[in-house]
């Protein structure tokens, strides 16, 4: 199935009032359907993290795989991707009181 079935069919479930969670979308997924989606997990954030040595400063970790600092990172250039190309990020959006 592409991510253009799949857009339609969240799109359908979402306006029923069904919640989704996306497992294991590609971040190319959640720019075409991440606002239909409550939650989603996927490894996209940290694959390049896992094969790649700890950031500069990150130490107690041989790579960045389940770091706060990389995911940041990674989380920032996502949605200044997805800005840049005017799509809704509402899904990446921390709750009210969280730091960026």
């Amino acid at each position: 199935m592409n991510s253009e079935m799949i857009a339609v069919i969240t799109a359908a479930l979402a306006q029923m009032g069904i919640r989704l969670h996306g497992f294991g979308v590609k971040t190319s997924g959640l720019a075409l359907y991440g606002h239909h989606l409550a939650s989603a997990d996927s490894m996209a954030w940290s694959y390049a993290a896992r094969r790649a040595p700890a950031l500069p400063g990150c130490t107690g970790h041989k790579n960045c795989a389940n770091c706060l600092t990389y995911a940041t990172q990674w989380r920032a250039r996502v949605l200044s991707l997805y800005a840049a190309r005017g799509c809704q990020h509402t899904l990446f959006d921390l709750p009210p009181g969280s730091a960026a």
